[in-house]
């Protein structure tokens, strides 16, 4: 499926120790590696007026100034959840640029998430995860944006978008976002045309 809206996936990962690539860790609600300027500075700009669309556990791991009024006004939220969406209206009262929903099930996540997108139709859309939330949009998404944390050997559980998820995608260019050896690094994706 296309569409005329750019609506990209954006997301970091790294490997564990044994091997498995990761972007999140359940035990700590977050990134399982430590926040550097640098990747935060790239995610920043990367989603700048964009509306983000991303599952609970994320939503909850965000810092908060990212839910802020203020915040919301450039970077509009959208939040699947199993929930109704009460307790996250309540954690963010009066801002009503975070939108939860609750579509059921997941296929039916992308339809829902871009109807309410159209209340912003001048913002592209960034999909920032988990991973079943970025598989769903699979078929929709213009590009990617991939930040590869390679040093990072980490305890993190939540696993990253399969590999078969980058066959529709080429890379276009990349970042380097660190000195480090090796260097954390941000790859630019863009959707394959149709044979």
């Amino acid at each position: 499926m296309t569409t005329e809206r750019p609506i990209i996936a954006v997301w970091a990962e790294g490997m564990t120790k044994t091997g498995d690539i990761v972007i999140g860790s359940s035990e700590t609600n977050g990134l399982p590696w430590p926040h550097t300027p640098e990747d935060l500075h790239h995610f920043r700009e990367t989603t700048r007026n964009h509306v983000l669309v991303m599952g609970r556990r994320t939503f909850d791991s965000l810092p908060d100034i990212l839910k802020t009024e203020a915040s919301t006004r450039e970077r509009p939220l959208i939040v699947v959840t199993r929930e109704h969406g009460s307790d996250i209206i309540e954690a963010t009262p009066g801002n009503l640029n975070v939108q939860p929903i609750s579509p059921g099930s997941v296929d039916r996540i992308p339809t829902h998430a871009l109807a309410i997108a159209d209340k912003w139709p001048s913002k592209p859309v960034a999909v920032i995860g988990g991973s079943a939330i970025i598989e769903a949009f699979e078929s929709y998404l213009t590009g990617l944006v991939v930040t590869l944390h390679p040093g990072s050997r980490t305890e993190g559980d939540v696993l990253a978008p399969r590999d078969v998820f980058f066959e529709s995608f080429y890379v276009t260019d990349h970042t380097r976002l660190s000195d480090t050896v090796p260097a954390v690094t941000a790859y630019r994706y863009a959707r394959k045309e149709a044979a």
